[in-house]
Formats: structure tokens, sequence, C-alpha cells
């Protein structure tokens, strides 16, 4: 493309100036240089093109400022993502909207500061008082377990002697039996609440080591059955393994025995199976029933402390937690329980253990 001088003084353009036009704009665009000089165009021409110029080049400002705080502000981001709200961005930018971008992220980093500083401080006090109560609920537990223990021994020589003397009144025997018995249950439950508090501060030890499902299974059977058998019901157990299990002896006794106290607890007229077997690497105790059975939108909670679901009296008092500590034993010997039941139908406890 050429330019020169035709009659009267103005220039020609060879191709035609829509061609010429065509072109200078393009190379404006793409940032080359014009492929005429600016001296050869006519006035009216290069003052169109002064002010393209002058538009392009501030459009190409603006976008690398735009550019740069988009940069600056996933700089921000990221360090906001990582918990670094020291960040602050200078609103100096010519461009109002990235200028008030920059606040709103300012803003943000602070408000997310107080509140990390917040919620810090609101966890190290939660954990201050949970210490608290654990310790209180630890202590207490200690002193009211001796005076019990000391009321059960008692009452139970007491309960002895009236049983060995002759003419004492029958009602002696049954207050000293329901005193006892209120006894052993309070006795329970303070050993439920020392044992959660135990779990909770992680004081609970643990001795895992090979033991023989067959002798845990007769233990817990041998335990429970005047209980089934006093609500006429039927106890049966199955033994189909007899490989080790790998837990604590007497935290697995434990677990089977909160769940089969509460089987034995709400079956009337029915049956009771405990069961043993072996599932690939794990030992499955289960505890079957044809009790009350639990609700659907209960078993979530099951597990929860302090939760009791039954509504039946025969639940008599409790604090809630046996279920709870049941799952965590399970847990901290790499085991798990879990619960299958029907309202009406029954509930089945599956307990998992490692096996040796």
């Amino acid at each position: 493309m050429t330019a020169e001088a035709g009659g009267g003084g103005q220039p020609r353009y060879h191709g035609g100036v829509e061609t010429l036009l065509h072109d200078c704009l393009r190379a404006l665009a793409d940032g080359h240089p014009l492929p005429v000089e600016m001296g050869a165009l006519d006035p009216d021409l290069r003052d169109v093109l002064a002010r393209i110029q002058q538009r392009v080049d501030g459009e190409k400002a603006r976008h690398h400022e735009l550019e740069a705080g988009v940069r600056d502000i996933h700089r921000a981001l990221v360090s906001l993502a990582a918990l670094d709200f020291g960040v602050q961005l200078e609103p100096t930018r010519t461009n109002p909207r990235l200028n008030a971008a920059y606040v709103s992220i300012n803003m943000l980093g602070e408000e997310l500061g107080v509140a990390l500083q917040t919620a810090e401080r609101a966890r190290r006090e939660a954990v201050a008082a949970n210490r608290t109560k654990t310790v209180f609920l630890a202590n207490m537990s200690h002193e009211l377990r001796t005076p019990l223990n000391a009321i059960i021994g008692y009452g139970e020589m007491v309960l002895e002697e009236v049983r060995d003397t002759e003419g004492a009144p029958e009602h002696w025997e049954d207050d000293l039996t329901r005193v006892l018995d209120a006894a052993r249950h309070l006795l329970r439950l303070i050993s439920d609440i020392l044992d959660l508090s135990k779990i909770e501060a992680g004081h609970m030890t643990f001795e895992v080591e090979p033991v023989c499902p067959l002798q845990v299974l007769d233990e817990v059977a041998n335990a429970v059955k005047p209980v089934i058998v006093a609500n006429r019901s039927v106890l049966t157990t199955v033994s189909r393994t007899e490989r080790p299990v790998l837990a604590d002896r007497l935290r697995l006794v434990q677990v089977l025995m909160n769940v089969a106290s509460n089987a034995a607890k709400f079956t009337r007229d029915g049956r009771v199976e405990i069961a043993v077997e072996t599932v690939g690497n794990q030992v499955v105790f289960t505890v079957d029933d044809t009790g009350t059975g639990i609700a659907a939108e209960h078993l979530e909670s099951l597990f929860q402390p302090f939760v009791q679901v039954h509504s039946d009296p025969r639940a008599g008092s409790g604090t809630g937690l046996g279920l709870s500590i049941a799952r965590e034993l399970c847990r901290r010997m790499r085991g798990d329980i879990r619960v299958e039941s029907e309202l009406g139908r029954g509930s089945c406890f599956p307990v998992a253990l490692p096996a040796a």
C-alpha cells in the first residue's frame, strides 16, 4: 500500500481508502506499525486514526491494569485460603471496580482474622471446660463408688443375717433386696460415667491380646440368662468359629454384656441369640432378639451419649451411655458395632473385631 500526491496536493491511495483504513485499524488492533506514514494521510483520516490509536492505547492500559489486578486478587485469595489474614491490597488502581474489589478483599481478610481468633478462643475455652468436666466426673465417680461399695457390702451382710434369723419379718428381706438393687444400679451408672470420662480424656487403657471367643460367649450368656428366663424367653448360643479375636477381654465382655443385657431386658416371651463367627479377617459377635425393637428414626442417634430411645417402662432409669461407650470401646480396639432393628420385631447388634 502506497500513497502519493495527486492533483491539488491531495494524496492518492493505491488500493482505495477503505482498504487503507482497514489495514490501519488492523495494525492498531494488533499493535503493529501503520502500513503508511501518518504524514502521508489525509488530515481527516489522520485525525480519526489518531483518536483510534489513543482509544486503543487506553484500552490496552486498562487491560494490563485489569490483568495485574486479577493477579493481585488471586494471590490475596490464596493467602486467605492458607489462613494468612495479614494480606492487604492497595486500592490505587484507576479502575473503580478493581479498587472496590481490593477494599472488599481487605475487609474479608480482617473479618476472617477476627472470626478465626474468636473461634480459636472458643475452642481453647471448650477444651478447658471439657477437661474440667472430665476431671470432675472422674473425681466424683471415685468418691461416690467408695461409699456405695461399702453400702452394698454391709447390705449383703445384713441380708444374710436376716435370712438366718428365725422370726424376722418377711418384708425385711424384700426391703434390703430393693436397697441393694438400687445401690448396684447406681454403681453401674457411676461406672458408665467414669468410663465415659476416661474415654474422653484418653486415659482408658487396653490390653489387646488373642482372646478365645467361646469363653467370652459362655461368660456373657451365663450372666444374662437369669433375666432372660425371668422374662419367659429362650436363650440360645451359636458358635461358628474358634478363631481367637484380638481384643481386651475385659472391654469385650463389657461391650457384649451391655448389648445382651438390653436384649434380655426388652424381650418378653421371645428369643435371644448370642452367636460368634468369622467373617473375612474379623470375628463377629451377634446379639439377636425378638424384643420391642427400635424405630427407624431413632437408629441414627442410638449410639450418641445420654440418648435413650426406648419408651418401654422396662427400660428403667439410666444414663443412655451404654451403647455410646460400647461403640467407643469397639473402635479403640479397631472394630465397630452396628445395629439393625425394626419396631415390634426385634433388634440385631453385630460386634466386629479383628481376628488374631
